[in-house]
């Protein structure tokens, strides 16, 4: 458990850890003011027996005010009360407020921190994960720890308040029957969160795993929606996505219940003693020198508060499962933002510019967890304006080389340079920004066509007329204005509102909007066809005949026009290569 806040507490900013302490302090006090109400229970009930006390507080005290008489002074503690009761009402209404804005912000700032950072690991690192497991990071686990750990600690520090408070005020009332209550109940919660601790642990193992797991059907099932609804799969999905649903559903009772059934036990033990005490104490009554009516008012602060500290004791240990059963997602995010970036995501910065040559020296590259090199030993020259074919069989290494070229690659041993500098990692980020690329599976934000083209620049800057311009050297253009909204239409989710090939259009506006002087065709022509690649090709060399560019393709055709055309076969570059 304390394992479980130490990595909670690192997760947080130094900013909001402050805010949660000052938070946890207000709401401490909030739940102390909230004890004062119990206070004047006991002077009224004492004033209720005893018609007339002489002494003692209950008297002095509305003395102080002008309160005389036993009416009087009844009245007096009968608007403390009110009043207290009114004014613990105001604070537990702030307290409340700041604790969900408090969580609300949480929320928000952890989950985008953890997107960011996600975002700018490097991509051979996103290559090795499952998008399912990082989506279950970013959204459900973050969620579940704000409920469970920061909203809970929130509670538990308001609730531990009012225990202390309570349990002094009654050991000033009565001792010995107070401080038996709190070692019988505190062994009681202590024994049962040490016995329940290990099935915590592994229920929160079970519940991550098969959230995880239901993300991942998820995902794969929209994505792979045309194979499921012509074979008629939707069953099959469905049947694959239950059982880890039901996993979690389990994973979540047996925490609910874990959390609540002490607080059944405990209420039960207590108010059946109590009920033993007052059934021995009446039948024995004759033969006790105490008279019951002296009892009353130690009675009655004490069932008043032992109401009172049942729920806060249940709270606190609720929060104490609720923290212990988040550590696997806790240990989650932890580990991922120990590579939060310390500044800005991938900032403003100047294009580095392609004077004379992308120079590849000995490159080779192996995947982490592989042993077989995906490129090996891979040497070639591309020199500026010229337009670069590459070739090979599927699995051959094309597309790890045009990412080795893109600088999202480091190479495992070898050399990149540009223009004679080494692309380093400092000089990769300026190199990326002058580098246009264009996939085989193009994937499309539901957006609108111009937000496509120009996708990740702020509304406000954008540039119709550059967009209209890269639409037109796209030849999709005409398509665009037939469109009733024109640039303002709607793509759909992934584009499927639009053909293949008109896709495959679209993105290449989209490289084209920042008017890269490098642009990577990545088997991007591959949905036209040979009329429409070949009006395409030529509007781009026609506009464009300063840029470099490399075209990975199976079509030979679509290579016909390059300057050099470079053949891998099994990662490795083949000696007929032709300039």
């Amino acid at each position: 458990m304390f394992k479980a806040i130490k990595i909670f507490l690192a997760c947080l900013t130094s900013a909001e850890r402050r805010r949660l302490l000052v938070f946890a302090a207000v709401a401490a006090l909030t739940a102390t003011l909230e004890l004062s109400s119990l206070l004047a229970i006991y002077p009224l009930v004492l004033l209720g027996i005893h018609e007339a006390p002489t002494q003692g507080p209950i008297v002095s005290i509305p003395h102080w005010f002008g309160f005389e008489d036993t009416q009087n002074i009844g009245l007096f503690w009968a608007y403390i009360m009110l009043g207290t009761v009114l004014l613990s009402f105001a604070a537990r209404a702030l307290t409340t407020w700041i604790q969900f804005t408090f969580a609300e912000s949480l929320r928000h700032t952890l989950s985008t921190r953890v997107f960011r950072t996600y975002l700018c690991r490097p991509y051979a690192f996103l290559l090795r994960k499952n998008t399912s497991e990082l989506t279950s990071a970013i959204l459900s686990e973050v969620d579940l720890i704000v409920t469970q750990t920061a909203v809970g600690l929130f509670q538990a520090v308001a609730a531990l308040s009012v225990l202390v408070a309570t349990a002094g005020m009654l050991i000033i009332a009565a001792p010995t029957a107070t401080l038996l209550v709190i070692l019988v109940a505190a062994g009681f919660y202590c024994g049962i969160y040490l016995i329940m601790s290990k099935l915590v642990a592994k229920n929160d193992v079970a519940r991550f795993g098969a959230n995880r797991r239901r993300h991942l059907v998820i995902n794969e099932s929209f994505a792979l929606l045309r194979e499921i609804k012509i074979r008629g799969l939707e069953n099959v999905q469905v049947a694959a996505y239950s059982p880890h649903a039901k996993v979690m559903s389990k994973a979540l009772a047996r925490h609910s219940l874990i959390s609540h059934l002490p607080r059944i036990m405990i209420e039960t033990l207590l108010f059946g003693s109590a009920a033993l005490f007052m059934l021995v104490f009446y039948v024995k009554s004759d033969d006790l020198s105490v008279d019951f009516a002296d009892l009353l008012p130690t009675v009655s602060l004490m069932i008043a508060s032992t109401v009172r500290m049942l729920p806060a004791a249940q709270t606190v240990y609720r929060v104490l499962n609720g923290v212990r059963g988040s550590l696997v997602g806790l240990s989650v995010l932890h580990e991922a933002l120990q590579h939060e970036p310390q500044q800005a995501a991938r900032p403003l910065l100047q294009p580095l510019t392609l004077k004379q040559s992308i120079v590849f020296d000995a490159v080779t590259f192996i995947h982490e967890g592989s042993v077989r090199p995906s490129v090996q030993n891979c040497s070639f020259v591309v020199r500026k304006g010229e337009i670069i074919g590459i070739k090979g069989a599927t699995g051959s290494g094309k597309s790890t080389v045009v990412d080795l070229v893109m600088g999202l690659l480091e190479p495992t041993s070898g050399h990149i340079t540009i223009d004679g500098a080494t692309l380093t990692q400092d000089r990769r980020v300026h190199w990326q920004r002058n580098v246009g690329f264009v996939a085989q599976d193009v994937v499309l934000s539901d957006d609108t066509v111009l937000r496509n083209i120009a996708f990740g620049v702020p509304d406000e800057l954008i540039d119709l007329d550059r967009a209209r311009e890269v639409a037109r050297i796209a030849c999709i253009s005409e398509m665009i204005e037939q469109l009733p909204q024109g640039y303002d239409a709607s793509v759909g989710q992934g584009g499927v509102a639009l053909s293949g090939g008109q896709r495959q259009r679209l993105s290449i506006a989209r490289a084209l909007y920042h008017d890269p002087e490098v642009i990577i065709f990545d088997e991007a022509t591959s949905a036209l066809d040979i009329e429409t690649e070949r009006r395409v090709l030529d509007q781009i060399r026609t506009t464009a005949k300063s840029k470099t560019m490399i075209m990975v393709a199976h079509r030979l055709d679509t290579l016909k026009s390059c300057d050099m055309i470079i053949t891998i076969k099994d990662g490795t570059i083949m000696p007929q290569n032709t300039r």
